[in-house]
């Protein structure tokens, strides 16, 4: 995914990766600050507003992690590590937005899907990079 950053944001918050993505709806209710240079992983919280936006690579579902017993999660963490690299100032946002209409299942309210993305900018141009994935929504989403 690339973006044309017309406003040279720098993606420093979480409000700047937001506005480059240009989502319908961002609705959190766990997300403190969106001008935070830095917003840790707010947890997944099933029956809530809980589209997320942090900044913690440790705490991503995008990609594998050493904890992950995938088949194969080196060339998952391989990929998320030149993602990083190339990443102005190896900052990456990572972002999960829930889509509309809702439906309701065992009291709760779910979306259909959720997309997963990580963002980053690349240095000295106004170009916003990542990657996105999706998948269906279901209580583990996150």
């Amino acid at each position: 995914m690339l973006i044309e950053l017309r406003d040279g944001s720098r993606l420093r918050t979480g409000r700047e990766a937001l506005a480059a993505l240009m989502p319908r709806h961002f609705e959190s209710e766990h997300v403190v600050s969106l001008d935070a240079d830095y917003i840790p992983y707010p947890g997944y919280r099933p029956g809530t507003k809980n589209d997320e936006i942090h900044s913690d690579p440790t705490e991503q579902y995008i990609f594998a992690n050493e904890l992950d017993g995938e088949n194969d999660p080196q060339r998952s963490m391989t990929l998320h590590a030149k993602l990083r690299n190339v990443a102005e100032e190896g900052r990456l946002w990572y972002v999960l937005l829930h889509t509309a209409p809702t439906r309701l299942s065992d009291g709760f309210e779910f979306r259909e899907f959720v997309y997963l993305v990580a963002i980053g900018k690349a240095p000295g141009k106004p170009i916003a990079f990542g990657v996105v994935t999706a998948q269906v929504c279901h209580n583990l989403c996150d």
